[in-house]
């Protein structure tokens, strides 16, 4: 492992102890169980590729399912819990992801089969991996997306709150800069491999900045702004029109 990838994995330690403390005071392991596993599971994981060096890569394409596996668990668990205090179940939420999870084992198997990257010991499960990874990544911008239009609509919006809204925005936001890092080195070649290299680290500590701003102050403050707007105007007495206020979601900072 080169020196500067270990000192991001150090700087990386660093912060997702402290986020793990935040979790820990605001208590989000009862909240959102499957969060607080993944911010667990990140923890261990960059603490164990700091010590057992030789086996970097190895255990980096492991963890790399279990990221995202867990992921996906806390986006789905998030997006439940908001439908779950609404009072609704609305069937999608089953049948879609379990369509989704058949999807993405079947993609992943396909890649590894029949596409593998290069030669040697390894190169079936990275294509596997690499495969599932990027599939991750849409979803998570894909979650992000819908989070962002059913809490911008007119009728019937959903309020996320800062926490929920927090944790999509930290997937799905810097899922964009890694995939386009994915794709440049894909389709554009060893120019990009620079991009392709340092731009997921800064995706990284960009999701960890978003996580540790937004559970550093408590859900009620500052996730929402008022928007307000004339909807009907004054009668013939000449008494001002009505106005509705309507509240969106904004970025928790």
């Amino acid at each position: 492992m080169l020196r500067q990838d270990y000192l991001v994995g150090m700087v990386g330690l660093c912060l997702q102890i402290a986020l793990l403390c935040l979790l820990t005071r605001r208590k989000i392991y009862h909240r959102f169980p499957f969060f607080f596993a993944y911010s667990v599971y990140w923890t261990v994981a960059i603490a164990v590729q700091a010590v057992a060096q030789s086996l970097f890569f190895a255990i980096y394409y492991v963890t790399e399912i279990g990221d995202g596996v867990l992921a996906l668990l806390a986006i789905y668990a998030v997006l439940r819990s908001a439908y779950e205090e609404r009072q609704e179940s609305p069937r999608w939420l089953i049948v879609v992801p379990s369509l989704i999870a058949v999807i993405l084992l079947a993609d992943s198997l396909w890649e590894a089969f029949f596409y593998p990257l290069g030669r040697g010991q390894w190169v079936h499960m990275a294509a596997g991996i690499y495969s599932f990874n990027r599939n991750v990544l849409c979803l998570e911008i894909a979650a992000l997306i819908f989070a962002l239009a059913v809490d911008w609509r007119r009728h019937d919006p959903i309020r996320w709150g800062r926490y929920r809204f927090g944790i999509i925005v930290g997937f799905g936001a810097p899922a964009i800069i890694t995939l386009v890092a994915q794709l440049l080195r894909t389709y554009f070649g060893v120019r990009y491999e620079e991009a392709f290299r340092y731009m997921p680290s800064g995706a990284y500590f960009g999701q960890m900045l978003i996580w540790l701003r937004c559970f550093f102050r408590d859900e009620a403050h500052g996730t929402q702004v008022i928007r307000e707007g004339e909807v009907s105007s004054g009668g013939e007495s000449g008494e001002p029109g009505n106005r509705s206020l309507q509240t969106f979601t904004v970025l928790p900072f």
